[in-house]
């Protein structure tokens, strides 16, 4: 198995990634999203693979700046400062969401936000790594868990 696997920024960024696909179909994408009561609705493709494609970005460079580790410090450097970058991105892109359709953006201290991060952080375990079955289980319960304290929509 790949070593970057074990790494806790690597696991944080395969939920990231999760998280903003089922993001993108549920209300980017999808008709039946809270802004249905809007009659010229039109899923806006580009906008979702925008934010798909930021958050892919983050977690495939994370993977090739560890696998440059051995040959490249600076290559790795460089390849970990895309990822974060694609991340910032992906932010912005998500608080734009938000701003856009009159929908709040909570705090960090807020308890469902802290709430949320706990999940997260005991998703990301290493019994949960990506591979096999339990990777099924553990999609369900972090997009159930985002639907109860992440989703303000």
């Amino acid at each position: 198995m790949n070593k970057v696997k074990y790494l806790l920024t690597y696991r944080y960024a395969e939920i990231i990634h999760d998280l903003t696909v089922e993001f993108t179909k549920k209300y980017v994408l999808s008709p039946l999203s809270n802004l249905r009561y809007l009659s010229n609705f039109k899923p806006d493709y580009r906008q979702a693979d925008q934010m798909n494609q930021a958050a892919r970005s983050g977690k495939q460079n994370i993977v090739e700046g560890i696998g440059q580790s051995q040959t490249s410090k600076s290559g790795e450097i460089k390849l970990l400062g895309v990822a974060k970058a694609s991340f910032e991105e992906l932010l912005m892109d998500f608080e734009d969401y938000l701003r856009q359709h009159s929908l709040e953006i909570y705090p960090k201290t807020d308890p469902k936000i802290t709430a949320f991060r706990q999940t997260a952080f005991r998703l990301s375990h290493l019994s949960n790594l990506s591979s096999g079955p339990a990777n099924k289980s553990r999609y369900r319960e972090v997009c159930k868990n985002w639907r109860t304290y992440g989703a303000v929509i």
